[in-house]
């Protein structure tokens, strides 16, 4: 080479011999860092992993919120029942007089029920009804009432229920305004199944009922004389007393016979006569029968009461009424949610003031309906309530 010695090139050699040999020796650089790289990937796939389990654990508990959300909604629309009634009757007897004036009776009823298990053993019904009835000749029959009843049945064993209501009632008659009232009714039975089948039931019972005539006023006799009143600033008031006792016997499936035997006395505040004041006996027997779409039942009823002092004259002894009844029907379902059902009723009355004896039959044909709440929304394919 031309301008370099032989010495200086092998220097220049060794030179860059030794730079190579300063640097770090790095023993698998190259395998440590594809590592490092494939470490890196799998952290990333397991973040995007759980990334994507906790999204699908939050949709998977909106979706069994939304399940338990529904559920719970048709839960809420299975324990309300509605019914409905549509009734023609036609009364031989309107007034239950010696009369006899016949009469049509168009009625409208109307229930709701809300119904619950609270404990294991306690269930609770909360229950509202409307019913109007309007007379084509008597309009003066015509009425109006509301009731609201609240009921608890407590399970105190296989063999014991006790069962308890309370129901408040306003009755309103539009153009004989004196006989509208107010009622409250407190009822106590405890039923006793001796068996295990249930087929053999008695149950002893106490109701206690209070009614306030609001635009009736209770009567006094007049001073001197036996039959003139006067009337007082009070309302009329009636409390009635009654305790019953009732057995329940099914033979088989589809018959069941019920006997119920019930005394009780009427007490008043008005004091005419006692007028309003009796006591009295009621015995009842009814037997029923059902079989696939037909239900059909027969009973009797006899009602004695003896009037405290209400009488004619002054000659004459207290009043009393015997009150026979006979009574029957049969329904028919024409699907699952309508029956249409016809009921006959005779009463006589006997008594020792034979000008108010009477006898009447009453004859009614109706149309019945009963669904769920939720059987409402789907047979008519309603949105349902969101906040439900």
């Amino acid at each position: 080479m031309k301008g370099f010695s032989r010495k200086t090139f092998i220097g220049i050699v060794l030179l860059a011999l030794g730079v190579v040999c300063l640097e770090p020796s790095r023993p698998g650089f190259a395998a440590e860092a594809a590592e490092q790289e494939q470490q890196d990937r799998v952290v990333g796939q397991q973040d995007r992993r759980e990334q994507a389990m906790f999204r699908f654990r939050e949709l998977a508990l909106a979706d069994e919120k939304a399940v338990q959300q529904k559920a719970m909604e048709e839960r809420l629309l299975n324990k309300i029942r509605f019914s409905f009634a549509f009734i023609e009757s036609f009364d031989r007897n309107a007034n239950l007089d010696s009369a006899h004036k016949r009469d049509l009776t168009q009625e409208i009823n109307f229930f709701t029920t809300f119904t619950d298990i609270a404990f294991k053993r306690l269930r609770y019904q909360i229950r509202y009804s409307l019913n109007t009835a309007l007379h084509q000749h008597f309009s003066k029959n015509d009425s109006f009432r509301n009731d609201i009843r609240g009921k608890i049945d407590y399970k105190i064993n296989k063999s014991l229920l006790l069962d308890s209501d309370y129901d408040i009632q306003y009755a309103r008659f539009q153009k004989s305004t004196q006989s509208s009232y107010w009622r409250h009714r407190v009822r106590v039975g405890l039923e006793h199944s001796p068996f295990d089948t249930r087929r053999i039931s008695h149950r002893p019972n106490f109701t206690y009922e209070y009614k306030d005539y609001v635009y009736r006023k209770a009567r006094i006799t007049s001073p001197g004389t036996t039959t003139s009143t006067i009337n007082t600033p009070n309302d009329r008031k009636d409390s009635i007393y009654r305790i019953g006792h009732e057995i329940k016997i099914e033979p088989f499936k589809l018959l069941r016979i019920v006997s119920e035997n019930e005394v009780g006395f009427n007490q008043s505040n008005d004091q005419h006569q006692d007028f309003y004041d009796y006591q009295y006996f009621k015995t009842s027997h009814t037997a029923s029968v059902s079989y696939e779409k037909w239900y059909t039942f027969a009973g009797f009823q006899f009602q004695r009461r003896n009037y405290h002092g209400r009488r004619f004259n002054t000659t004459s002894s207290a009043q009393w009424e015997d009150l026979p009844a006979l009574y029957g029907g049969i329904f028919y379902a024409f699907s699952e949610y309508i029956n249409l059902g016809f009921n006959a009723s005779y009463v006589k009355s006997d008594s020792n003031f034979p000008d108010l004896e009477y006898q009447g039959s009453t004859f009614t044909l109706g149309v019945y309906t009963s669904l769920k709440a939720s059987e409402i929304f789907e047979q008519f394919n309603l949105p349902r309530p969101s906040y439900l």
